[in-house]
């Protein structure tokens, strides 16, 4: 907070300002009160691990006994992977694409756990902390440097819906398990991750009310055709390796990303691209000229000015 003041003081309440101040905040910082809240939960199952191999990262979700619904362990693992990717540093330019996934489990995410709920999360003003961190980890992922796709395996439900709209592609199985479904009309709630927005985004804001507001199951053909989803894989043999296979089929999905010569020059174009959807529509035309700046006669750039 005290330097929030004093970049205040430094330079203003305008652009400068709100560019600090993107440069400085860690969503673990921001939403320290949440964590603590959580911190004291009930203990539950589950992980949420991160994997990198070249210039890919992998966010595997991993909670069987729940349905890959996710404990409170669970969001704090989130945090901290989302800040970590989402920090500009000499490792993470060199990533260039995500893979959202779920590991040893026949469901993509059921949303938060019920056990967490019932601790934790139990009246609406912890909802709103819930909605407020929930909403900003998927955000900056989302509106981040990486190009990102989820892969659905299972049912994707609530919470776990929302959490499929934070990447920039979706593959989805063709299993009649395999479902996306906004169940919160049903159950008397509404959306509360970002999910409402991000859908209308992907889909359009009449599909969006369609889909949230009547809470149906979308399944592989239906999701392809109104554009939520962008491949439908069919992984029927017995003998394939889950994990080994949405690995694979991911993988070759980004690879005209991970294949261009400058990650880094990817990252800048997906983020400018990404700050579409922020918050305050000065941002996004500010973040774009950030980015074109920090590639503008970068070493990259100079090596092939210098072809010319």
């Amino acid at each position: 907070h005290r330097v929030m003041i004093f970049i205040r003081n430094r330079v203003g309440c305008n652009s400068e300002y709100r560019i600090a101040l993107r440069s400085i905040a860690s969503l673990k910082q921001k939403h320290a009160g949440f964590l603590d809240l959580i911190s004291i939960a009930e203990k539950d199952s589950g992980s949420i691990t991160l994997e990198t191999t070249g210039n890919l990262a992998i966010i595997n979700i991993s909670n069987q006994r729940r349905k890959n619904s996710l404990s409170g362990d669970m969001m704090v693992q989130l945090v901290d992977i989302v800040d970590e990717l989402t920090t500009e540093n000499a490792k993470s330019s060199k990533i260039s694409g995500l893979i959202i996934r779920s590991k040893k489990c026949d469901a993509f995410c059921a949303g938060a756990s019920f056990q967490l709920v019932k601790s934790a999360i139990y009246n609406p003003q912890r909802g709103l902390l819930m909605a407020k961190f929930m909403t900003d980890c998927l955000n900056k992922l989302r509106q981040s440097g990486l190009v990102s796709v989820s892969f659905i395996h299972g049912p994707a439900l609530g919470g776990g819906a929302e959490l499929s709209t934070m990447s920039d592609f979706r593959i989805m199985t063709s299993s009649p398990k395999t479902r996306v479904q906004f169940v919160h009309a049903n159950l008397g709630a509404s959306p509360g991750w970002g999910g409402a927005r991000r859908l209308a985004s992907i889909v359009g804001r009449k599909e969006a009310i369609r889909i949230c507001g009547t809470a149906i199951e979308l399944h592989g053909e239906e999701a392809l055709r109104i554009g939520f989803a962008d491949k439908l894989v069919d992984p029927s043999s017995d003998e394939v390796d889950e994990d080994e296979y949405s690995l694979e089929v991911c993988r070759e999905f980004l690879k005209p990303y991970l294949d261009m010569k400058y990650p880094s020059s990817v990252r800048a174009i997906k983020k400018a691209i990404g700050s579409v959807e922020a918050d305050n529509p000065e941002d996004s035309i500010e973040i774009e000229q950030e980015v074109f700046a920090s590639r503008w006669f970068s070493d990259d750039n100079v090596k092939e000015l210098n072809k010319k």
